[in-house]
């Protein structure tokens, strides 16, 4: 066999199908929640000046979502891309300065798999450079979901029966199975050339638009080859194969070589038969085959026309008997066979008898499928089904009627299997829940309907999920999942029993201040609590004890709260949530309060001024506190902080003494006594008078002190610096 030679023809052919260039998207298989990124392959684009190009693609958004382009590493890389993703379509154009060059990849659609099913993903419009180069189109198709059951395309060879030296015509059916799209079919076919010989092949009504192409390879050997822009998704007859007959025998008819899409579909097949016998010719056969029914489903059963031989027919009638408990005729389709163009009489008279009659302007020549008989099982049996009144033009040739049956079987309900939650569980309120179903039908009746069933006010659902429930009150609730068939028929309940519980009490936490403190008389602190529970139940009550210090508080954060008196305090915070839980221990900051220490209350006399100053420093202040200072041979005259109540007239003044007065919030608390040594010479501390710092203005200052110790700083040493010693605290007195 030389199946290149017939590739030839079949490349030939496709190259003028698809015109200048082809595009072509895959058939993808996935999973739900799977990313999908889908490329757009084309024909080299070398030759085309490609500058730009447009294009809408369609899909179902209930099957997946598609929703951008990416054009890194591919073809159209360079292009600037506008996308417009809407649902169920994708609108894309891109340009560029420079043309495209080469063959592969163009772009890669990106998006991804929303539910189980199918659906086709169709190029409705594709244009480059504003229709220049035209292209062909072949488009994609995403099944998600389950795979393992998938059935395979099937071709299946029709047997015919012919006298010698008459003219035959054999079907090539095709059993869609209900997935993908079907562009093109290739091949050899194998015939038996001592008793038929096969030459050729012509379009049946399915395949109306496509090119063909046949070639006789050798003897006994047909390679053909066809394709076309718009997708197979249906069963029927695809192609026809003439021949004639040659010498009585059985010629078997097989393939070779047989690809769909160019080996990107998977496929079966069934060969085929031509019986070469010397019966009279004029014995025709009206047939219907044994088919099986499921309850509730529409079935379809074909009547055929066998062994016509070289009569021709131009009218045919016929009485169906059926059994109407069983099974109700609906219709007879036409589609697709060999009466499509006649004119079709139907009539029910009764229930179980239908009598038709049919003719048309252009008789039949040829045997093959002459209608469908449709309708809808009711009950499980086995029905016969008999053909009488049967004549072909009135009476003449003669026919020999094949009675069929239809083997009724119930339909079985669909499965439904609750996967998440795996088991019935115990949540706390407003927990999140994770829902999840699966489902199947062994009939394959579908679609399958989704029909989640909530307690508590939660709206129900339909979808498989995974999707997440919260329940906001405690008590117990029912779940349902309910499944149903295409025919309508329940699959038995999946349900779930979920507990909701109020779950632990909320942890009371001061967050603010971190540890137990101790201030000074006065301070502030800021306050501000935290519910450490692992599930709140909002909302939370706060109450915030501060031990009389303050006022309770029923905020989260009250802020700063004042210390105003020494003491021991504990300040606590207990929560609440709104099932009355209280937190088992309150959080408690313990705070000590300690009274306000001076630190230092110094006389000074800065280098370079005529006169000394009195200042304070103490360890804490607050902006309401005050003070003032008293002389003691002044005391009616207090006087600030920043008042100078020493004016020198260049006499010696030994000492002076002072008392300082602390206000805290008003309230005269601290007095302090010090004294002020004032040097001859104010410019220095020269307390003996000889016009120069030296450490005999120590041993001069020391009597008016009472210092222990020359060494007034407390250094260690004895220098100069020693002079400018801010002496301590003589008394304190509290509260006089």
């Amino acid at each position: 066999m030389n199946i290149k030679a017939a590739l030839v023809v079949w490349f030939a052919t496709h190259a003028l199908l698809t015109a200048q260039v082809d595009l072509r998207l895959p058939e993808v298989v996935t999973a739900p929640g799977q990313w999908l990124s889908i490329p757009l392959e084309t024909s080299t684009l070398s030759t085309h000046n490609v500058l730009g190009f447009s294009l809408v693609l369609t899909f179902d958004p209930e099957v997946v979502s598609l929703s951008n382009v990416v054009l890194d590493d591919t073809l159209a890389a360079p292009f600037t891309m506008v996308v417009n993703p809407q649902p169920g379509r994708l609108i894309v154009s891109a340009a560029g300065a420079s043309p495209l060059m080469g063959a592969g990849t163009l772009l890669r659609v990106t998006g991804h798999a929303v539910a189980d099913g199918f659906s086709p993903v169709i190029l409705e419009r594709f244009e480059f450079n504003e229709g220049d180069p035209s292209s062909s189109l072949h488009h994609g198709s995403i099944r998600v979901g389950e795979t393992n059951e998938t059935e395979p395309f099937h071709l299946a060879l029709a047997e015919v029966t012919v006298g010698p030296g008459e003219a035959f015509r054999v079907a090539l059916n095709l059993e869609y199975p209900g997935l993908g799209d079907l562009f093109s079919i290739e091949g050899v076919l194998r015939f038996d050339a001592t008793s038929v010989n096969i030459d050729g092949a012509s379009l049946e009504a399915l395949t109306e638009g496509w090119q063909l192409a046949t070639q006789i390879t050798s003897s006994g050997e047909l390679a053909f080859a066809l394709a076309g822009a718009d997708p197979i998704r249906q069963s029927g007859s695809v192609l026809r194969f003439h021949g004639t007959a040659v010498a009585l025998g059985n010629a078997p008819l097989t393939f070779s070589d047989i690809q769909l899409n160019e080996g990107r579909l998977e496929v079966s097949t069934q060969a085929g038969r031509v019986i070469v016998t010397d019966e009279p010719s004029a014995t025709r056969t009206l047939s219907i085959p044994a088919g099986t029914a499921t309850t509730g489903a529409t079935f379809e059963i074909p009547l055929r026309l066998d062994r016509l031989g070289d009569s021709t027919v131009r009218s045919i009638q016929f009485e169906l008997h059926y059994q109407a408990d069983l099974w109700q005729f609906s219709r007879l389709k036409r589609e697709d066979s060999l009466l499509w163009h006649w004119h079709l009489a139907v009539s029910e008279t009764e229930p179980g008898l239908v009598r038709v009659s049919a003719a048309g302007a252009s008789p039949l020549t040829e045997s093959g499928e002459l209608l469908r008989i449709e309708g809808r099982a009711l009950s499980a049996g086995r029905s016969d089904i008999h053909l009488t009144q049967v004549l072909l033009n009135e009476g003449e040739p003669v026919v020999a009627v094949q009675h069929g049956r239809l083997d009724i079987v119930e339909n079985q309900p669909p499965s439904a299997t609750i996967q998440e939650p795996a088991s019935d569980l115990e949540v706390t309120v407003d927990q999140p829940i994770v829902f999840r179903g699966h489902a199947e039908d062994r009939d394959g009746h579908l679609p399958l309907s989704w029909w989640w069933v909530f307690d508590g006010g939660i709206p129900d659902r339909r979808e498989p999920g995974p999707f997440t429930v919260s329940f906001l009150e405690p008590g117990t609730y029912s779940i349902q999942l309910r499944i149903t068939d295409g025919l309508g028929l329940e699959a038995d309940l999946a349900t779930r029993t979920v507990h909701v519980v109020t779950g632990t009490p909320p942890q009371a936490f001061i967050e603010e201040p971190a540890t137990d403190m101790r201030i000074h008389q006065g301070r502030s602190l800021y306050f501000r609590g935290e519910d450490h529970a692992e599930h709140r139940q909002l909302p939370l009550e706060y109450r915030w004890d501060f031990d009389g210090v303050a006022p309770p508080d029923s905020r989260v954060e009250p802020g700063l709260v004042t210390f105003s008196q020494t003491g021991e305090y504990a300040v606590t915070l207990s929560v609440r949530d709104r099932f009355g839980h209280v937190s088992p221990e309150p959080a408690v900051r313990h705070i000590q309060v300690e009274p306000c220490p001076f630190v230092a209350v110094p006389p000074s006399i800065p280098h370079g001024l005529d006169s000394p100053s009195l200042f304070a420093e103490l360890a804490c202040l607050e902006s309401t506190d005050t003070w003032y200072w008293i002389r003691s041979d002044r005391p009616d005259s207090p006087f600030g902080f920043d008042e100078n109540p020493i004016s020198l007239d260049g006499t010696i003044t030994t000492s002076t003494d002072f008392q300082f007065v602390f206000l805290q919030g008003g309230e005269n608390t601290r007095h302090l006594n010090t004294r002020l040594l004032v040097a001859r010479n104010p410019r220095f501390r020269d307390f003996n008078g000889d016009g120069r710092h030296s450490f005999d203005d120590l041993l001069t200052a020391l009597p008016f002190w009472g210092l222990a110790t020359p060494d007034a700083d407390g250094d260690e040493k004895l220098t100069v610096l020693d002079l400018y010693y801010i002496p301590g605290v003589e008394n304190v007195t509290e509260n006089p």
